[in-house]
C-alpha cells in the first residue's frame, strides 16, 4: 500500500515538471540564431446574426371567432312610402330607401317619420354581423296642401284660420272637413274635403271678383266706369281709362268730317235757295241786245 501511494506521488512530480518547462524560454544553441514563433493569426469578426422567421400562428379551430368591430345595418319599410325619412341617432340619414348603413358595434336607434303617420322608433344592439330591420307606420291623419288663383287670400279649415294661401303640408285629422279661401274685393270660395288617415289631399280654392270689399266698405273698387272704344270689358279689374287725349273731338279726321259737312250743308241751302226763286223775264232788247231779231218765241212785246 505504502509502495502505491509512492508511485502516485511521483507521477504527480513528474507532470508538474512538465508544465514548468513548458513555460520556459528555450535554451540557446551553438551556432543557431532561436527560431521566432509564428504570430497568431487574428480573429474573424463576429457577424451580425440573421434573423430567423417567426413561427405561424397556430390557430385553434376550437376557438370562437374574433367579433368585427362593425356592421352594415339595413333598414326599410314593409309597405313603399313616399316621403319617409331615415334618423339613425337622431341624425338624419335621408328618404327611404336607403342602402345599409355601417354602425359600430353597440347600441343604436333608428326612427322613421312620415306627415300624417306616428313616428316609429326602435332600439337595434349591432354585435359585428349585418343586422335587417323592418319597420311598419301607423297613419293617424291626412295631409292637405291649399291653393287658390289669388296669392295671400286667408286660409280656414272648418272655420279656424291656419294661415295664407298657397299653404302645404299641413296635418288635419280624417273626417269630412271644409276649407274656406278669403280675401277683402273676392267672393269668399270653399271646397268639402272627406280625408283619411294617411292620405295626401292638393286642394285648389278659386275666388271670384267682388264689386264691393267684403270688409263692409261700400265704395266700388273700379271708379272709372267708361267704357272702351273696343268693346264692353270683360274684366272690371282691367277696364280700360279713356282719357282726354283719347276722346273723338280732339282728332283731326274730326274736325276734317265737321267741315266736309258743314259745306255741303252750305251748298245744298244754296242750291235750295236758287230753285225756289222764280227766273227772271228778259224783254225783246235784252235778249237781241238792240238787235232786230228775226224771231222770238214767248218773247214779251217791244216797247217802242
Amino acid at each position: 500500500m505504502r509502495a502505491l501511494w509512492l508511485g502516485l506521488a511521483l507521477c504527480l512530480s513528474a507532470t508538474a515538471f512538465a508544465q514548468d518547462d513548458d513555460d520556459l524560454p528555450p535554451l540557446p544553441t551553438k551556432g543557431k540564431s532561436p527560431a521566432a514563433r509564428p504570430k497568431p493569426k487574428p480573429k474573424p469578426a463576429p457577424t451580425a446574426a440573421r434573423p430567423r422567421p417567426k413561427p405561424a400562428p397556430v390557430v385553434d379551430e376550437d376557438l370562437p371567432p374574433l367579433i368585427a368591430p362593425s356592421a352594415n345595418v339595413l333598414v326599410k319599410l314593409t309597405a313603399p312610402l313616399k316621403g319617409a325619412r331615415l334618423l339613425i341617432d337622431d341624425r338624419e340619414v335621408g328618404p327611404l330607401p336607403q342602402p345599409a348603413q355601417n354602425l359600430t358595434n353597440g347600441e343604436h336607434t333608428v326612427t322613421i317619420k312620415r306627415l300624417g303617420y306616428a313616428t316609429w322608433n326602435k332600439s337595434i344592439r349591432v354585435a359585428g354581423k349585418q343586422l335587417e330591420v323592418a319597420a311598419t307606420l301607423d297613419p293617424v291623419s291626412g295631409v292637405l296642401s291649399v291653393a287658390s288663383d289669388v296669392a295671400g287670400a286667408e286660409v280656414f279649415i272648418n272655420g279656424r284660420s291656419v294661415g295664407e294661401s298657397p299653404l302645404s303640408e299641413l296635418e288635419v285629422p280624417a273626417g269630412t272637413i271644409e276649407v274656406s279661401v278669403r280675401k277683402d274685393g273676392y267672393h269668399d270660395g270653399s271646397q268639402t274635403v272627406s280625408v283619411k288617415a294617411g292620405h295626401d289631399y292638393p286642394v285648389e280654392v278659386k275666388l271670384g271678383a267682388a264689386w264691393v270689399s267684403s270688409s263692409g266698405n261700400d265704395r266700388p273698387l273700379v271708379t272709372d266706369l267708361t267704357p272702351a272704344l273696343t268693346g264692353a270689358p270683360t274684366d272690371l279689374g282691367t277696364t280700360r281709362r279713356v282719357e282726354k287725349n283719347d276722346a273723338v273731338y280732339t282728332k283731326v279726321w274730326f274736325w276734317g268730317i265737321v267741315a266736309v259737312g258743314v259745306a255741303a250743308i252750305a251748298t245744298g241751302v244754296s242750291l235750295g235757295a236758287y230753285a225756289a226763286s222764280p227766273a227772271p223775264k228778259l224783254s225783246q232788247e235784252q235778249i237781241c241786245k238792240g238787235m232786230a231779231c228775226s224771231a222770238c218765241i214767248n218773247c214779251p212785246a217791244a216797247s217802242h
